[in-house]
């Protein structure tokens, strides 16, 4: 599958809570309220659908992790 750019809005923890992708080639700041967080990512388009089941955020190195355990 193809690789996508995603952002994603975090907790300080590193919970994901959402994930969206800017349309049709559009330019976007990604906005973040209170005690969030917003990474920008390359993840293969299939992943995006369970990317908050699957991964979390390690905030102090700004990167996706994948978790040891679905989380449910």
């Amino acid at each position: 599958m193809a690789k996508i750019n995603v952002h994603v809005w975090h907790s300080v923890t590193g919970e994901i809570m959402a994930v969206g992708q800017p349309m049709h080639g559009a330019k976007c700041i990604p906005l973040s309220g209170e005690n969030e967080s917003v990474l920008t990512a390359e993840i293969d388009e299939r992943d995006v659908a369970k990317l908050r089941e699957t991964h979390r955020v390690d905030p102090e190195r700004k990167i996706l992790v994948k978790r040891s355990q679905p989380n449910t």
